[in-house]
């Protein structure tokens, strides 16, 4: 490789154990060359290895936890204590309304992810609030429930088909599109979601809306393809969350249209909603 001299002065280099990289592959027993901010290259070698300060351990890219709820680190959250998703849910909606302080949650999140190596964070707010500090690196996507009508410009998350009317939905996705902003939405986090989209008998209207007094309205489509081009949903900058209940081929059309996809494993898994 080739440094300028100022990259040279200002070098350092460790030998660790093994770097993995972000495809996957990885090297054994090389050198990290490195300055203040930034990561230079990898070597095999160097010309003199006795001057590289040894790190037992291996080295790994920066995680990144693309889609978090901060503030709600302090809610207890384990498999043993929900039944499926519609009791989480109902638990979910209670804690909300008895949360005051949001920014103690956010920092011990953002602590949280500092321990498990996360650097880039998408989190899902409801306030406007960010630690002054360069790590994490936290992209904040303003929450929606329900109808909005001023649009700022900022990464927004409307919640969920059955939380965000339609046209709301809409109005977001070519704000954002206009804008060149990313946006994110939980779908197809549950089974009952899709009669709720067709206008079927479904858990949200029997049990939720008891609890908020309101549902979106239901856009009555034929499946999630349907709901997709209706929202103009097909495009790069939307992050399609969850999606444990889509079928093969909605899940190909997301693909085809190079949409993001963030499956939340652990979630899934405690929430046994057909991951």
């Amino acid at each position: 490789m080739s440094w300028n001299s100022s990259s040279f002065q200002r070098a350092k280099v460790v030998r660790v154990d093994a770097v993995v990289f972000c495809d996957g592959s990885y090297w054994k027993d090389c050198f990290v060359v490195y300055d203040e901010n930034r990561v230079i290259s990898f070597e095999r070698r160097i010309f003199k290895p006795e001057s590289a300060l040894k790190l037992q351990g291996t080295l790994f890219p920066p995680f990144i936890n693309a889609h978090t709820h901060l503030e709600y680190s302090e809610f207890e959250f384990s498999p043993e204590k929900f039944s499926d998703f519609f009791h989480w849910l109902k638990e979910m909606i209670t804690f909300k309304r008895q949360l005051s302080d949001k920014k103690q949650p956010f920092k011990k999140g953002l602590n949280l992810l500092k321990s498990a190596g996360t650097v880039y964070c998408g989190n899902i707010a409801s306030f406007e609030f960010q630690e002054n500090n360069d790590f994490p690196v936290v992209l904040n996507f303003f929450e929606v429930i329900g109808n909005v009508e001023k649009l700022e410009k900022r990464f927004y998350s409307p919640h969920a088909p059955y939380s965000v009317s339609p046209e709301s939905v809409l109005k977001i996705s070519r704000f954002c599109e206009k804008e060149g902003l990313l946006f994110q939405m939980h779908i197809a986090e549950s089974e009952e979601e899709r009669k709720f989209l067709k206008g079927e008998e479904n858990r949200f209207e029997k049990e939720i809306k008891k609890i908020t007094g309101r549902l979106a309205k239901v856009p009555k489509c034929k499946d999630y393809r349907d709901y997709f081009v209706r929202n103009e949903l097909l495009k790069e900058n939307f992050i399609a969350v969850h999606c444990t209940n889509l079928t093969h081929d909605e899940l190909e059309l997301l693909v085809k249209h190079n949409v993001g996809i963030v499956m939340c494993p652990r979630s899934n898994v405690f929430l046994k909603n057909s991951f």
